[in-house]
């Protein structure tokens, strides 16, 4: 009897483990659960915020006629090129590209050509009379 209840005690102990590990695991991943959305949260408010201020910026008048033409010829930077063209256009040449080689390109070498045969073949042998 003191056998199984030996027994029972220690399927109990390790059934306590068991779980213990299961809800650790399950609480890892609930924590992991709310920060990522905390995190989504966070940028979603401060979209909010960004589209506010644009909107705002959209409704407020410019500047005035007869000073907005002033200040666009001084304030006006100058055209840039979008920044996807120069992955289109690859990067810019670095000075080793530009230097000129100091030795002169190898071209292939041609393929052999055959040798004319020196003696033409000879003629073939009549061919053998049956008797």
């Amino acid at each position: 009897m003191e056998f199984w209840i030996f027994v029972l005690a220690v399927w109990l102990g390790v059934e306590w483990l068991r779980r213990r590990h299961y809800q650790r695991k399950n609480d890892e991943r609930f924590a992991n659960l709310v920060d990522g959305l905390n995190r989504v949260q966070r940028e979603i408010s401060e979209l909010k915020k960004s589209a506010a201020r644009v909107t705002e910026l959209e409704k407020r008048p410019a500047a005035p006629e007869a000073g907005a033409q002033s200040a666009a010829t001084v304030a006006t930077p100058p055209a840039q090129e979008p920044r996807v063209s120069a992955t289109l256009h690859g990067p810019a040449p670095t000075v080793a590209a530009q230097l000129p080689r100091l030795t002169p390109p190898i071209s292939p070498p041609s393929p052999a050509e055959p040798a004319p045969p020196s003696a033409p073949p000879p003629a073939p042998a009549p061919p053998a009379q049956a008797v």
